[in-house]
């Protein structure tokens, strides 16, 4: 099996939230200073005779009209650059490297997903037909046979049969017919930045999954049920509950009534409950609410899989479902089974897999592979760069800026591991 390139990767915070919600001048220029800073730290000069090539990972909806062009739709996982919908991404982001006299060259513009199928598809040898991300947010691309997509002539794709779709699968159902919304999924809906969209991303992303646990938990508060009626100023701050304390709820090994439980540190520490009004029997019911919110999560994110292996006709047969995901979700996130049998709980992917049998039965859940496209944003941005014959020996390139919810991550093929050359990559998670 063929290795992807080993990347080194450096990540930048963002300065503050408001780079989520102001002027795309400071979000793409955020974006600049960081591939800026990262050529610095590696000794390669922001100025140059040649531009270093750049594919730009954004994981947002886009309208395409290029392979390095295309505009924004509208934003998604909380961001909210309104002078930015509708504009070629491509262009900001070129305009602010240029302002900062960085030789930089964007030429590519990939989706994460596209990214994280692309990285796979490396390994696996072409067999992998889904990439998925399962995050901040959620959305998955495929391979489809054009003749399936109406819009396209087959005469108008030279030599071609098949194409990467991106499904934008995070906006299914904003109308509510399908899907199982509840109370607490309606309260976090309300209170989002872009209300009445993107059911499908509330329900099982990593930006929501907290919070949907956290309004859970409110509520039995409100009924008398926990904490003997009390709550905390953290826990009624919206966002107070992330999912990564889900994440710590959920991976314990010892029970909640041990002195060294992170349920009972995270609810005294992290949501600083008062003990007095802590009992054990609290401990055991947040657990259960967090098993319960995530298990849903793992089931919803089986049926946008399982949808695709129906459409890409691989339900029946012998061989291998490759699937690549990447995500903080599909990688951090433990077992979502109640109480310490979630320490026995291999992951997150594995409860997407039962999930999986379930809808589509045990012969064909047996055949899928769940790969790991971890840094899938970097490395199928270079996929894209060699596909286009850009990289060269000797010569830096660069490959994939994902605009994300928490950080700009850059990326950089190490050169010791790549005999024609470093390639130099950036990314946002």
């Amino acid at each position: 099996m063929r290795r992807c390139p080993v990347l080194e990767q450096q990540a930048y915070a963002y300065r503050s939230d408001e780079l989520q919600t102001g002027s795309s001048t400071a979000l793409f220029g955020f974006i600049a200073d960081c591939i800026g800073s990262f050529l610095e730290k590696h000794n390669e000069p922001k100025k140059r005779s040649e531009p270093l090539h750049m594919g730009f990972t954004f994981s947002f909806p886009v309208q395409q009209t290029g392979i390095a062009s295309g505009n924004l739709l509208h934003w998604t996982k909380g961001f909210d650059c309104k002078d930015a919908v509708g504009r070629d991404v491509v262009q900001l982001l070129q305009e602010q490297l240029h302002e900062r006299e960085i030789s930089v060259q964007v030429s590519a513009l990939i989706n994460d997903t596209v990214g994280a199928l692309l990285a796979s598809a490396y390994e696996s040898h072409g067999k992998t037909i889904l990439g998925g991300i399962y995050g901040t947010g959620t959305n998955g691309a495929y391979i489809e046979k054009i003749a399936n997509i109406p819009r396209f002539h087959t005469a108008e794709i030279k030599g071609h049969k098949t194409m990467i779709v991106n499904t934008e699968w995070g906006g299914y159902d904003s109308e509510r017919e399908a899907l199982p919304v509840t109370r607490f999924d309606n309260a976090v809906d309300r209170l989002d930045i872009r209300p009445r969209t993107h059911v499908f991303e509330k329900m099982i992303s990593g930006m929501y999954l907290g919070e949907i646990a956290r309004h859970v938990l409110l509520e039995l508060v409100d009924e008398l049920v926990l904490f003997e009626g009390y709550s905390s100023p953290q826990l009624n701050k919206q966002y107070g509950f992330d999912t990564a304390l889900m994440s710590a709820i959920e991976e314990h090994h010892v029970p909640p009534t041990s002195p060294d439980s992170p349920t009972r540190r995270v609810l005294l520490e992290e949501l600083r409950l008062d003990p007095r009004h802590v009992s054990d029997e609290d401990l055991e019911t947040v657990e259960r609410v967090c098993a319960i919110v995530g298990r849903r999560a793992a089931r919803l994110s089986a049926v946008a899989i399982s949808a695709t292996i129906v459409q890409t006709e691989r339900t029946k047969g012998n061989d291998t479902v490759q699937i690549g995901v990447d995500g903080s979700v599909i990688q951090y996130y433990p077992g979502t089974s109640p109480g310490r049998a979630a320490a026995l709980t291999p992951g997150f992917d594995k409860s997407v897999l039962t999930a999986i049998a379930d809808v589509l039965g045990n012969e064909t859940a047996d055949r899928v592979r769940i790969d790991d496209a971890r840094d899938g944003s970097g490395v199928g941005g270079m996929s894209c760069l060699w596909d286009r014959s850009l990289t060269g020996s000797g010569t830096w390139r660069a490959a994939g800026v994902q605009a994300g919810r928490r950080c700009i991550s850059v990326y950089r093929n190490n050169p010791s591991t790549n005999r024609g050359g470093g390639q130099c990559s950036g990314g946002a998670q």
